[in-house]
């Protein structure tokens, strides 16, 4: 079963329910509020993280910048063979 992050409008948490796709929560099960809450979309951080942290590509980012500074050394290097 997927997993769903919900947020409740009454109490402002964001919590996880695992049910369905064709199941819709309508209680919080942090306050019990009823009506209140939404799905919170795939890809939007939750509040208690850092904007970048777990972003998408940010591995990919990384490595691209790794490489470039790996290839401008081997750049350098071959440079100064030839001279």
């Amino acid at each position: 079963m997927p997993t769903y992050v919900y947020k409740c409008i009454d109490c402002s948490k964001e919590f996880e329910a695992k049910h369905s796709m064709k199941e819709k929560l309508q209680v919080c099960i942090l306050c019990t509020s009823t009506g209140s809450v939404f799905i919170v979309p795939f890809g939007v951080h939750h509040s208690d993280r850092s904007k970048n942290e777990n972003r998408p590509g940010q591995l990919v980012d990384k490595h691209i910048e790794d490489s470039r500074k790996q290839l401008a050394k081997e750049k350098k290097r071959l440079k100064s063979e030839e001279m």
